[in-house]
């Protein structure tokens, strides 16, 4: 049920050009990570939001499919946690996160009837929080692909824009300090020697 679902709504987005116009709301998704510089073996939160939406009133959101990109010599995928703005009247949700080699690709589609989502949902929301470990020292890009948006009779919805973010990978402190003062006691000795 769930692939069969996802490969409709999937379907539905790519052809949509072809028999359906999807209107411009200025809606925008957003890459939002929680700290921009994270140390080797800490974790950071992405969170990938939504804004421009009507707030209690259409267009609202009923189902989205994206791709996350990142570097993965920098970061490594651990988790996801969806929102409830999905999920408003508790009927649940089909929802997948699929980790590839350099994205991760995140699916939700609502089981809320088109009035609760229109009357509901607020207008700017999280769509999706994604949790990464940092692996090496660095910086990844995070950069946003949108495969389909709906509204909540299914109809196409644009992004006007997406913006995307990125996350550098930084030595801890103390390696830095350490370093220095490993520099300045050999300059130090060096000179008594001489």
């Amino acid at each position: 049920m769930p692939k069969i679902c996802r490969s409709f709504v999937i379907a539905t987005g790519c052809l949509s050009p072809f028999f359906l116009t999807g209107t411009v709301y200025g809606i925008s998704l957003n890459v939002i990570p929680s700290v921009e510089t994270v140390q080797v073996e800490q974790s950071v939160n992405v969170d990938v939001t939504i804004t421009g939406l009507g707030n209690g009133e259409p267009p609202s959101l009923s189902t989205f499919d994206l791709d996350l990109d990142f570097d993965p010599t920098v970061l490594s995928f651990n988790s996801a946690t969806f929102s409830e703005q999905l999920n408003l009247s508790g009927l649940g949700t089909i929802s997948a996160v699929t980790p590839g080699t350099v994205s991760v690709n995140a699916f939700e589609i609502s089981f809320d009837s088109p009035q609760t989502l229109d009357e509901q949902q607020l207008g700017d929301f999280t769509l999706i929080t994604l949790n990464f470990s940092a692996l090496a020292l660095g910086s990844s890009d995070l950069n946003l692909s949108v495969n389909a948006l709906g509204d909540s009779s299914f109809l196409p919805l644009i992004a006007e824009e997406v913006n995307n973010a990125s996350v550098s990978v930084v030595p801890e402190p103390l390696t830095i300090l350490g370093s220095l003062t490993a520099i300045g006691f050999g300059t130090l000795f060096k000179r008594k020697l001489s």
